[in-house]
C-alpha cells in the first residue's frame, strides 16, 4: 500500500510540474500512466474498504472484549466479595470452633473434678462405713453384755458375773442350776471374708466348756446383725457341744425359750405336745432367720444389678446430676437404743401402723396364715 502511494504521489507531482504546452502536447504520454494511477486509486479503495471492515470488526470485537472485560471485572469484584463473607465466615467458624473447643474442655475439666470429687467422697462414705463398723465391732461385746443383762433383769433371769468353772465366758446365764454360754463374736479386721473360719475355729474350742460341770453343752455365739449376709453355716455339731450362731437382735427369744425348757426338771416331764411346741418355735425361728438373711442377699444382688445398670445406662450430664441430688439425701434408720427394750407389742403397732398405710395406697397386705404358707412350702 505505501508502495501505491508513492506512485501516486510521483504521478501527481509529475502531472503538477507540466506546463501548459507540455500538457497539451504529451498528455497522450500521460493516459497510461492516468490509467496506472486509476488502478492503483481503485485498489488503495479496496483496500481501504477492507480495512475499513477490519477496522469495524476489531471494534467490534474490541467492544465485546470491552462488555467481557466489565463482566470479568463485575465477576471479580462479586468474587472478591463473597471470598471477603467466606474469610469473615470462617474466621467466625475458627472463633466458634475455639470456644467450643474450650467449652468442651472445661466440661471434661468439671467432668474429671466432678467423678475425682465422686471417687474421694466414695471412698471417705467407704472409710466412714467402715470405721463405724470397727466401731461397732469393737462395742459389739459390751453390747451384747448390755442387751443380756436387760433381757435377765427384765425376764428375772439369773446373770451370772463370775463362773465357777474354768474359762472366761464374754456372758453366762444360771437356769435350773445350768450354765449357759453366750459369746459375743465379731470379726477381727476389715475384711469379713475369714469371719465363717474364724466361727469354726473357735465353735471348736468351745468344747473347753461344755466339758465342765453344769455347763450346758449347747454354746451360743452372739454375732453382729452385718456380719450374718457373709454367714452359711449357724449351727456346728461336735461330738461333745454344739454352737450355734445366732445374732443381737434374737437373744431375747432365744433366752425366753431356754428359759421354758429349764422351767421343767427334767426334759422327759414335758409332754409331747410341749415339746412339739418348743421344736416348732426353735424350727421357725432359725428357718425365718435363713430366709430373712437370704432374702437380704437376693435383694443386695438385686440392688447391685440395679446400681451397675445406672452407672452404665445413663448419660454422663444425667448421672452426673443424680449423684449430685444423692449427695443431699441421708438415710435415718432407727438406732439401737441400749436403755430401751424393744418388745413385741412395740413390733406388733408398727406393723399394724404398715398394714393400714398399705391398705390406704390400694397395697393387699399379706396375711400371717399365707406367710406360713410360703414359708412351708419353701
Amino acid at each position: 500500500m505505501k508502495e501505491s502511494l508513492g506512485n501516486l504521489d510521483r504521478f501527481f507531482d509529475a502531472l503538477a510540474g507540466l506546463s501548459f504546452w507540455q500538457r497539451l502536447f504529451t498528455w497522450r504520454t500521460f493516459r497510461p500512466r492516468v490509467f496506472e494511477a486509476f488502478k492503483e486509486y481503485r485498489a488503495l479503495e479496496e483496500t481501504a474498504a477492507s480495512r475499513a471492515e477490519e477496522i469495524q470488526s476489531l471494534s467490534s470485537r474490541l467492544s465485546l472484549t470491552a462488555n467481557e472485560l466489565d463482566h470479568a471485572r463485575g465477576l471479580i469484584t462479586s468474587m472478591g466479595q463473597e471470598l471477603t463473607v467466606l474469610r469473615e465466615r470462617d474466621a467466625r467458624r475458627e472463633t466458634e470452633v475455639q470456644t467450643s473447643v474450650s467449652s468442651l474442655q472445661a466440661i471434661r475439666d468439671q467432668i474429671t473434678a466432678e467423678r475425682v470429687d465422686e471417687r474421694t467422697a466414695r471412698e471417705e462414705e467407704a472409710r466412714a462405713q467402715m470405721e463405724r463398723l470397727r466401731k461397732t465391732w469393737r462395742e459389739h461385746e459390751q453390747n451384747v453384755r448390755e442387751r443380756i443383762k436387760l433381757i435377765c433383769q427384765r425376764h428375772t433371769m439369773e446373770y451370772a458375773d463370775v463362773v465357777p468353772f474354768r474359762g472366761s465366758p464374754d456372758n453366762t446365764i444360771l437356769l435350773e442350776e445350768e450354765y449357759v454360754v453366750f459369746d459375743a463374736k465379731s470379726p477381727a479386721g476389715d475384711d469379713v471374708r475369714n469371719f465363717p473360719t474364724y466361727l469354726k475355729s473357735q465353735a471348736e474350742s468351745a468344747r473347753k466348756y461344755a466339758r465342765q460341770e453344769r455347763v450346758r453343752r449347747d454354746i451360743y455365739f452372739v454375732v453382729p446383725s452385718q456380719t450374718l449376709s457373709s454367714l452359711q453355716t449357724f449351727v456346728y455339731n461336735f461330738e461333745d457341744h454344739d454352737v450355734f450362731i445366732i445374732s443381737i437382735d434374737a437373744l431375747e427369744p432365744v433366752l425366753l425359750t431356754l428359759q421354758r425348757i429349764q422351767e421343767y426338771e427334767f426334759a422327759e416331764q414335758l409332754s409331747p405336745e410341749e415339746r412339739d411346741d418348743i421344736i416348732r418355735v426353735i424350727a421357725r425361728f432359725t428357718h425365718m432367720t435363713k430366709r430373712r438373711i437370704q432374702v437380704d442377699q437376693f435383694f443386695s444382688r438385686q440392688f447391685l444389678d440395679l446400681l451397675s445398670q445406672t452407672e452404665t445406662g445413663l448419660q454422663p450430664e444425667l448421672l452426673a446430676k443424680v449423684r449430685e441430688a444423692e449427695r443431699t439425701l441421708k438415710l435415718n434408720p432407727p438406732q439401737d437404743q441400749r436403755t430401751k427394750l424393744l418388745t413385741q407389742d412395740d413390733l406388733r403397732q408398727e406393723e399394724d401402723r404398715l398394714l393400714r398405710e398399705a391398705e390406704l395406697r390400694g397395697v393387699r397386705p399379706i396375711l400371717p396364715g399365707e406367710k406360713e404358707k410360703e414359708t412351708n412350702k419353701e
